[in-house]
């Protein structure tokens, strides 16, 4: 089974629809993180509903990209 990172920018549609596709199980995959750069979105409301673990990331800050790949690695 494929373990998949989601990240999300906007209202997380297509990640409901990547879940709705998981529960069907036309994809065989777990989503094992979800990262935002928006704390006040709709995708990271989801992604709490579902118990995924989940991240609000501010892009703008240089240790960006490090923290992306710290989650990677622990998930």
């Amino acid at each position: 089974m494929k373990r998949l990172a989601v990240f999300v920018s906007g209202r997380g549609s297509n990640f409901r629809a990547i879940c709705s596709q998981i529960d069907a199980g036309q994809i065989p995959a777990v989503i094992c993180m979800f990262v935002t750069d928006n704390p006040q979105g709709k995708g990271l409301q989801f992604a709490r509903s579902r118990d995924i673990p989940s991240y609000a990331l501010d892009t703008k800050m240089s240790r960006f990209p490090e923290q992306i790949l710290r989650l990677l690695e622990d998930h």
